[in-house]
């Protein structure tokens, strides 16, 4: 776990190689920390710059239930 004691996987990207595949539309990268839901068909179905647990929570729900 986590030091906010959440049970989910963490990516440490060290040759940033997936950092550079989340691109936004303005052209520019997204600051630390950035969160990303990813569902479990591959697709993001959420990405925040900005830490909102109730969000994040709630996100990561809605892809756990979505089949």
């Amino acid at each position: 776990m986590g030091e906010a004691n959440t049970p989910l996987p963490a990516l440490l990207d060290t040759s940033e190689s997936v950092y550079g595949s989340y691109n936004w539309n303005d052209g520019a990268y997204a600051p630390f920390p950035l969160q990303v839901v990813v569902n479990k068909n591959g697709i993001i179905t959420y990405i925040s710059r900005q830490y909102n647990a109730d969000a994040a929570r709630a996100a990561i729900q809605q892809a756990l239930d979505t089949e």
